[in-house]
């Protein structure tokens, strides 16, 4: 019976890893190198959630460069602007702008709207993203090497992070202050 569910199990793993297999995306960057010389790329279209702008949302970021012969290299940010910061980091190189409209759609649902943005403004969202992280993800640096020369401060949009501040309750002090207390009469 144990070889049996041995041989089950072992079945099923074969499987998901033939599935997992299956799943792995056309031009993904296995290798920085890639990503390093599209650094000097010219900056292609970028795209970003359009909650960016609003404390405490989760966004989405997509940063490309095209080369003259039309391939992309393009670093996708999950971002927590709450607390996390940057949650995950995926890259590809040698796409097409196709291949980036498809993996923008399968990462975007009904709720979410994705707008393009500036190059200035997507480096600027990962970068205020940066300072809420205490560890980054894999491949963040790879991806991150691919902004170049990009400033991010030629954005204007302010972009906020963690929680949304709350008023600070003043509490009088004083010898009348604690009496007026003391009988509910503050």
């Amino acid at each position: 019976m144990a070889d049996k569910r041995t041989q089950r199990a072992q079945k099923k793993r074969e499987k998901a890893r033939k599935k997992r297999a299956g799943k792995q995306h056309v031009g993904r960057a296995a290798a920085s190198g890639g990503l390093k010389s599209a650094a000097g790329w010219p900056t292609g279209d970028c795209w970003a959630t359009d909650t960016y702008d609003q404390r405490g949302t989760d966004v989405l970021v997509c940063f490309t460069r095209q080369n003259e012969s039309g391939r992309v290299a393009a670093a996708f940010f999950e971002i927590d602007l709450t607390e996390e910061g940057v949650r995950k980091v995926q890259t590809f190189g040698n796409v097409t702008d196709q291949q980036v409209m498809g993996e923008i759609g399968q990462r975007s649902d009904e709720d979410t709207t994705v707008v393009q943005v500036d190059p200035s403004l997507a480096v600027k969202i990962v970068l205020a993203a940066r300072d809420l992280m205490d560890d980054a993800p894999k491949g963040y640096g790879d991806a991150v090497g691919l902004f170049g020369e990009i400033d991010p401060e030629d954005a204007l949009e302010d972009i906020p992070t963690g929680y949304e501040p709350t008023e600070e309750v003043v509490v009088p002090t004083g010898l009348f202050s604690g009496v007026k207390r003391f009988f509910g009469l503050i």
